[in-house]
């Protein structure tokens, strides 16, 4: 074989791998694309309205965050309410508590 065919040859194979790569690359687009919707419309998103679905997840993350808020709050409510109950009892008692 000349050095023409043979580049020819390898022309060719690097057509046909291009095109078999973009083909699977396609394919995997589109399955992944396909999961996603699916598992947005199982979650109750309506996937034709992408702005709904940003407003969504929005308001997910600003109640997210709300909640993380008012539970530090809590826990540091809690904390306050247990030393002002011991500094009342050792005011109330202040010889019988150590």
């Amino acid at each position: 074989m000349e050095e023409s065919d043979l580049k020819e040859i390898e022309g060719i194979i690097s057509k046909i791998a291009n095109e078999v790569s973009d083909r699977s690359t396609s394919k995997i687009a589109i399955a992944v694309s396909k999961t996603i919707d699916e598992r947005f419309t199982a979650y109750g998103f309506d996937i034709r309205s992408p702005i709904e679905i940003q407003k969504d997840m929005a308001h997910l993350n600003k109640m997210r965050k709300l909640v993380e808020a008012i539970s530090n709050k809590i826990v540091m409510l809690v904390f306050a309410a247990i030393i002002a109950l011991f500094a009342a009892i050792r005011f109330i008692m202040p010889g019988k508590v150590s």
